[in-house]
C-alpha cells in the first residue's frame, strides 16, 4: 500500500508541476500577444490606415470578451490554457470571427431582452425610476 500511495503522490506532483509550467508559459505568451497587438494597433493608428481599424477593433472586443470568459468559475481555468491560441486566431481573423460568431450570438441574446423591455416592463422601469426620484432628496 505504501508503494502505491507514493506512486500516486509522485504522479500528482508531476501533473501539478506540468500544469504550473504550462500555465507560466501561457501567461508569458499571452502578455507577448497583448503587447504585439497593442503595438500593431498603435502603428495602424499612427499611419492612418482607416481600412484596418475595423480589424483591430474586432480583435480588441473579442479579446476582452475572451478575457472575461476566463474568469468564469470551473471553465475559466480550462479556457486560460487556450488564450494564446485564441489570441493568435483573433489577430489573424478577428473581424471574420466577430461578424460570423459574436454578432449572431449577441443578436440571439439581445432579442429576448428587447422583447422583455417592449412588453410593458419599460413602463414599470419608468415608474420605478420616477418613484426613486420622488423619494430621494
Amino acid at each position: 500500500w505504501v508503494g502505491a500511495a507514493a506512486a500516486v503522490a509522485f504522479a500528482s506532483l508531476l501533473v501539478f508541476l506540468f500544469y504550473r509550467a504550462v500555465s507560466f508559459l501561457n501567461s508569458i505568451a499571452t502578455v507577448a500577444l497583448w503587447c504585439f497587438a497593442a503595438f500593431d494597433t498603435a502603428d495602424t493608428l499612427a499611419h492612418g490606415s482607416e481600412q484596418l481599424l475595423s480589424r483591430k477593433l474586432a480583435f480588441w472586443v473579442l479579446a476582452m470578451l475572451w478575457s472575461g470568459l476566463t474568469y468564469l468559475p470551473m471553465v475559466g481555468v480550462f479556457l486560460r490554457l487556450f488564450t494564446p491560441i485564441v489570441f493568435a486566431l483573433l489577430l489573424a481573423a478577428g473581424e471574420t470571427i466577430f461578424r460570423r460568431v459574436a454578432l449572431p450570438i449577441l443578436s440571439l441574446t439581445a432579442a429576448p431582452l428587447r422583447r422583455a423591455l417592449s412588453s410593458g416592463s419599460s413602463e414599470r422601469l419608468f415608474r420605478a425610476e420616477a418613484l426613486r426620484r420622488a423619494i430621494s432628496p
